[in-house]
């Protein structure tokens, strides 16, 4: 890792527009999609189609608005924080499960007190007895208590909390978008192979060749595409299965992964895509 690669910048948007599937329609399913993109970011912006459908649109011939949701939920996928919430792979499952129940991870920590260990079982134990529901649909906890200089302070339910506390820790999943909100299961009734199952390595390991795979030219500065990978950022062993390069004109340093200069790609068919709708 000692040694920098320089592209140029026709090197490097050659490389990105390739490897993110934008030369010709890809040949397979959502959830095959999914797997080799590694995630689809959701985004409630909808001017044109939210972020998630054209993510897939740009990318499957005869996709239409809410099929990702549709081939994905329940049990193609979960929803948890890669860069922000995104569509996950099943296959990544365990190897969340396993970290975010170690580290006790919570998304909303510092806006709203956390609800205490038996709410947290209550509402587990109500899913488990009842099957999917919305956070409305459980037996009324009471309001939650937020900190009211909190900039995203606002009133918000007990139990629209302790999901999200659950969904944080993999103790939960959604299965369904509703015009209500989301309706959320047990892994194990889901995802009954990867609620049970092992990861296979570290979480490190793992999560810097998600991140890599998934971004192409990953920034080595500090940044939300490191959430939840903050520790293992500069770890020069954990970098060992990318390659350190940097573009023409730019100073900040990228990951990208190893080989990558070797990866072919087809030829551009001329089509115009639109990519996405978010401003970052």
């Amino acid at each position: 890792m000692s040694r920098i690669n320089t592209l140029s910048i026709e090197q490097a948007r050659n490389f990105l527009v390739g490897h993110h599937g934008l030369r010709q329609p890809f040949a397979g399913t959502v959830s095959e999609l999914l797997a080799q993109h590694r995630c689809i970011q959701l985004d409630p912006l909808d001017r044109i189609g939210n972020n998630a459908d054209l993510v897939v649109a740009a990318r499957l011939d005869g996709a239409k608005m809410g099929d990702v949701y549709k081939e994905l939920l329940p049990g193609k996928s979960f929803e948890h924080y890669f860069k922000e919430m995104c569509l996950l792979p099943p296959s990544t499952f365990p190897h969340y499960r396993r970290e975010l129940q170690r580290t006790g991870w919570w998304s909303y920590s510092g806006l709203c007190e956390r609800p205490s260990d038996e709410a947290l079982a209550g509402v587990a134990d109500e899913i488990r007895e009842r099957g999917p529901m919305l956070p409305r649909e459980l037996t009324e906890r009471g309001m939650a208590v937020s900190r009211k200089d909190h900039p995203w302070a606002r009133k918000t339910t007990m139990n629209t909390i302790a999901v999200d506390v659950l969904k944080s820790a993999c103790r939960l999943v959604a299965v369904e978008r509703t015009a209500k909100g989301k309706r959320y299961d047990l892994p194990e009734r889901v995802l009954p192979p990867e609620a049970h199952a092992a990861p296979d390595g570290s979480w490190g390991e793992f999560i810097i060749r998600e991140r890599v795979e998934a971004a192409g030219l990953l920034p080595l500065n500090a940044g939300p595409w490191w959430r939840l990978a903050k520790a293992v950022r500069t770890g020069k062993k954990l970098h060992a299965g990318a390659e350190l390069v940097q573009v023409e004109g730019l100073k900040r340093k990228h990951l990208t992964p190893k080989g990558f200069l070797d990866r072919r790609y087809p030829a551009d068919d001329g089509r115009m895509r639109i990519i996405g709708s978010l401003v970052r």
